[in-house]
């Protein structure tokens, strides 16, 4: 600004200025814009290589089977990162084990990787994302019987991002109307009792809820999935 300023400013300045202004205003952008123009490029470089030559670590779920995660230079984030992982693949088993299928799956922490993940019907009311401080606090959330109405399994991280908050948040809803069928390494599997009255009929999308003692749920639960 203050070299276009002087560009066009009386004509009693020196030409000499002028043209030493002219030469140095685009100069000066370059120099500024350079630096951040070879990392964005090369950091587009080095993913594109890793895209091509499929390196990392996948997400172990089959709609997220072109994702992976390489671990590059971020030895501080690399512990967490591998354990977030395999807490996803542990997690993604133990939903492919449970019979009927599942669907109507909610996660209690920050985000819900399972239903796009496995191609699971979504329930609704459940969020994109639960963030504790940003979009969730203790004060401002989505109220338990809007954001469990359609849920019929919840999947309770022994270790997570947002667990803690949350469950102390939601927990109580979550023992009053669910039951706890199983355990794995990482989580914890919930599956909803009967609807209650207060529920609206055809929640659920006209299916029936499959509940923790069902027929077909309990055995495959209980004996498949066991405990860590």
């Amino acid at each position: 600004m203050a070299a276009e300023r002087l560009m066009r400013s009386e004509p009693s300045w020196p030409q000499r200025l002028r043209s030493a202004l002219t030469v140095a205003a685009p100069l000066l952008v370059i120099a500024l814009l350079l630096p951040t123009m070879v990392h964005c490029a090369l950091a587009l470089g080095l993913h594109a290589a890793l895209a091509t030559a499929r390196a990392g670590q996948p997400f172990g779920l089959p709609g997220f089977d072109r994702i992976a995660l390489p671990l590059l230079w971020s030895p501080e984030h690399r512990d967490f990162t591998v354990r977030y992982l395999a807490s996803i693949e542990d997690g993604g088993r133990a939903l492919g084990r449970l019979s009927p299928p599942p669907d109507h799956v909610l996660v209690l922490d920050f985000a819900n990787p399972f239903s796009a993940g496995l191609g699971l019907t979504p329930p609704r009311g459940d969020s994109s994302w639960l963030h504790w401080g940003r979009n969730v606090n203790e004060t401002h959330f989505i109220a338990p019987d809007q954001l469990f109405r359609d849920v019929r399994i919840v999947m309770e991280p022994k270790w997570g991002i947002n667990v803690d908050p949350l469950r102390q948040l939601y927990g109580g809803h979550v023992a009053a109307h669910f039951d706890l069928v199983g355990e794995t390494r990482y989580w914890k599997i919930h599956i909803a009792r009967q609807r209650d009255e207060r529920e609206e009929p055809g929640l659920a999308g006209g299916h029936p809820v499959a509940t923790a003692g069902s027929p077909a749920m309990r055995p495959s639960v209980q004996g498949e999935i066991g405990q860590p």
